[in-house]
């Protein structure tokens, strides 16, 4: 009967049937009261009822009161997020209007990022916002490149970047601190130990070779791992696979080699011929005379193929004048032949 019966069920009760109680009461009290009072006496069941039905009916309005607050948080956050949309865009053009377009051109990056970077300050961006809309500003591909860079990449490139034609020392000079700063950024680097110690495990990686390199980027993970840790996993690595610390390998590092010039031949830059690789193996092979080693005619125009054919054919035309004036001689004139059967 008074199963999940609250003292707003018993007040509400008691207060239909015409009996007094304070709010001030417990629920215990309440309880004697009702079942003490007259009308409990005389009809129990209709008492018993009475209540069940009361604490239905309350339980139904805590339903239908939550079921309207929900309705009104899911309003809520529509509404919220519609004037979040709206107010983006106003702030996309906003910005859009206070910066310089996107440079086409390389050394004009600076200015462009210096631009938006006082629309930000003019505007007051939010900073959940500056990267949307910065990757709206700058385009799909560039806002590919800007997600999906690695670090690797990044250290990379700023190892190999180099002056631009047209660009000054000022904004070259600015364009290395963005991608180290990035770079800094991405691996965690927020103080001076830090850093040393990024320059540090940087440089002993770059001294592995590719077999260990490969087992020590599994380790690490996204992370990268302190000197001291990382110094240790090589070592580790070099016991459990039985190599000894005098072997020094840089395959890594092999991809520029000094020319060996053992157990080559010398050849005339006449006679030299271009090597074929991936770059030249479908050029078309040059043309040259096999008798002059030139270039510029075939062996056909060449002015010495004459000079060529009378020092082969000299000897032979000498022999056969000689026979034609003295026919005689050569028909006395033994052969090998013969001398070698009167011999035997």
């Amino acid at each position: 009967m008074f199963k999940n019966v609250t003292k707003v069920d018993l007040l509400a009760v008691l207060h239909e049937i015409g009996e007094t109680a304070s709010e001030n009461l417990k629920v215990v009290e309440l309880r004697d009261i009702l079942l003490k009072c007259r009308e409990y006496v005389k009809d129990k069941d209709f008492i018993a009822d009475f209540l069940a039905t009361t604490v239905a009916q309350r339980k139904e309005e805590e339903e239908l009161n939550r079921l309207r607050l929900t309705q009104q948080i899911e309003s809520n956050n529509t509404t919220h997020s519609v004037e979040n949309i709206q107010s983006l865009d106003k702030l996309l053009k906003a910005v859009q209007t206070l910066s310089i377009p996107v440079p086409k051109k390389d050394e004009t990056w600076n200015l462009f990022f210096d631009s938006i970077e006082r629309a930000f300050k003019h505007k007051n961006v939010p900073e959940i916002y500056k990267s949307e809309i910065l990757l709206k500003l700058i385009g799909e591909k560039a806002a590919n490149i800007l997600v999906y860079i690695d670090e690797n990449d990044l250290k990379d490139n700023f190892k190999k970047t180099k002056r631009l034609a047209g660009e000054t020392h000022q904004q070259f000079a600015s364009r290395l601190r963005s991608g180290w700063l990035h770079y800094c950024k991405i691996r965690k680097v927020n103080d001076f130990d830090s850093l040393v110690n990024l320059i540090i495990s940087d440089k002993i990686f770059e001294t592995l070779d590719n077999e260990i390199s490969a087992h020590i980027a599994v380790r690490q993970g996204e992370n990268w791992l302190q000197p001291n840790d990382l110094a240790k996993e090589c070592d580790i690595y070099f016991i459990a696979k039985g190599r000894s610390f005098e072997e020094i390998k840089h395959e890594k590092r092999s991809v520029y080699r000094e020319p060996v010039y053992e157990n080559t031949k010398y050849i005339p830059p006449p006679l030299r011929k271009p090597q074929h690789t991936s770059d030249n193996k479908y050029a078309s092979k040059i043309r040259e005379c096999y008798i002059c080693s030139s270039n510029s005619h075939l062996a056909k125009n060449c002015p010495n193929r004459r000079n060529k054919y009378e020092q082969v054919n000299k000897p032979s035309n000498e022999v056969q004048r000689k026979s034609r004036n003295n026919p005689q001689a050569s028909v006395n004139k033994p052969s090998d032949n013969s001398a070698i059967v009167t011999n035997v």
